[in-house]
C-alpha cells in the first residue's frame, strides 16, 4: 500500500483547497468564585458560536480551556479528567465523553489555563451539556472537583443576566456581581472533512452498486471506502481525481462506452482517471484509503468513482466528492 500512499499523496497536492473552519466559544476573564457554590460547568453549543455555523446538527468538539478559579479543586489529583454529560450527573444526565489527556490539579493559581482536548464527540446543537472536572484517577468517573453553570438565563433582570445560584452565563452578561470566569470551548479546530455522495452510475450483474464511507477522509489515518451491492465475482477498483470537470484535454462526464465499447451508454466517467487502486472483491467491495500523513494535504478536495469489471461487462456508481480534514 506504500506505492498507493506516495501516489496519492503526489497528487493530493495538486487538488483544490476547501475552506478550513474554527468555531469558539468564549468568556471574559472575571473574578471567579469556584468551591462551594459549585456544582457543574453547562454549555450549549449554538450558544455564542462566531462564526454562525448554520444550524448543524452536531458540531465536533476538540478542546475545553477552563481557567483555575480563586478556591482550589475539592479533591486535586494528578490524574483529573474532563467529563461531559447530556445533562446534570447528579440528575440523571448521561455520560457522553472523557477529555482525551488528563491535568494535574494539585497547587492551582489564579487563572490557571487547564487545557483539556477530545476525540471530536458530536455533540448536539441544541443539547445542555455539563462539563465536569473529576478527580477519580480514571475517565469517565464522577467525582466533582470545581464546576461553573453557564446556560444563559432569560429571567429577571434579564434577558441574558445571571439570576441563579451556581455560576455564570456564557458569552454574554457578567454577574451582577462579577462572579465569572473565563472559559473557551473550541469546535473545528483544523480542517473539517467531507464525503457525500452524487449520482447513481450504471448497473452491474448485482444492480446498482454503492458508494459508502462511515465517515471523511481525515490526515494520516486510513479511509474506508465500500461498494455495497457489488457483483461478488466482479472486479472492483477505486477510481481517484482530482477533478469532476475535466479529464485527459476534455469535459468530464463522458459516456464510458466511448472509451470502453462493451460499455452500456447509460455509464459515465465522472472522475478524472488520475490514479486507481483494486478493492477487496465481494458483496461489498472494500477499501482502506491510506491518506499519507502530510499537513499539506489538510482541506484537499478530490473524487472517487467504484468501477466493476466483469466477464462481459463493466459497471461504475455514482460519484464520490471528498474533502480530507485533520
Amino acid at each position: 500500500m506504500r506505492s498507493i500512499s506516495v501516489s496519492l499523496a503526489t497528487l493530493l497536492l495538486t487538488a483544490t483547497p476547501a475552506l478550513a473552519q474554527q468555531y469558539l466559544i468564549s468568556q471574559p476573564v472575571g473574578t471567579d468564585n469556584f468551591g462551594n457554590r459549585a456544582t457543574g460547568q453547562t454549555f450549549t453549543p449554538s450558544v455564542g458560536i462566531a462564526p454562525d455555523p448554520g444550524m448543524p446538527a452536531t458540531l465536533p468538539l476538540t478542546q475545553i480551556t477552563l481557567y483555575a478559579g480563586n478556591s482550589g479543586a475539592v479533591a486535586p489529583s494528578t490524574t483529573t479528567f474532563l467529563n461531559l454529560y447530556d445533562g446534570d450527573p447528579n440528575a440523571g444526565g448521561n455520560f457522553v465523553a472523557s477529555s482525551t489527556n488528563s491535568l494535574d490539579t494539585n497547587g492551582l493559581t489564579f487563572h490557571t489555563p487547564l487545557v483539556w482536548t477530545f476525540a471530536q464527540p458530536a455533540l448536539s446543537f441544541h443539547t445542555e451539556y455539563w462539563a465536569v472536572m473529576s478527580s477519580t484517577g480514571s475517565a469517565g468517573g464522577l467525582d466533582i472537583a470545581v464546576s461553573l453553570e453557564t446556560e444563559p438565563r432569560n429571567g429577571p433582570p434579564g434577558p441574558d443576566i445571571y439570576t441563579g445560584g451556581t455560576g455564570l452565563i456564557a458569552g454574554y452578561a457578567p454577574h451582577p456581581a462579577s462572579q465569572d470566569c473565563r472559559f473557551e470551548i473550541e469546535f473545528f479546530v483544523g480542517v473539517r472533512g467531507s464525503f457525500g455522495v452524487s449520482g447513481r452510475g450504471c448497473p452491474s450483474s448485482a444492480g446498482d452498486g454503492v458508494l459508502t464511507s462511515p465517515g471523511y477522509p481525515r490526515v494520516g489515518q486510513p479511509w474506508q471506502v465500500d461498494v455495497t451491492n457489488a457483483a461478488p465475482a466482479g472486479i472492483p477498483f477505486l477510481v481517484i481525481g482530482v477533478s469532476d470537470s475535466f479529464w485527459n484535454g476534455g469535459p468530464l462526464p463522458i459516456s464510458l462506452d466511448l472509451l470502453l465499447p462493451f460499455a452500456a451508454p447509460s455509464c459515465q466517467v465522472e472522475v478524472s482517471v488520475d490514479l486507481a487502486a483494486p478493492m477487496i472483491p465481494g458483496t461489498t467491495a472494500a477499501l482502506s484509503l491510506p491518506i499519507p500523513n502530510d499537513m499539506n494535504l489538510a482541506s484537499s478536495a478530490f473524487y472517487v468513482q467504484g468501477y466493476q469489471l466483469e466477464a462481459a461487462t463493466i459497471s461504475v456508481t455514482g460519484k464520490g466528492t471528498a474533502v480530507i480534514g485533520t
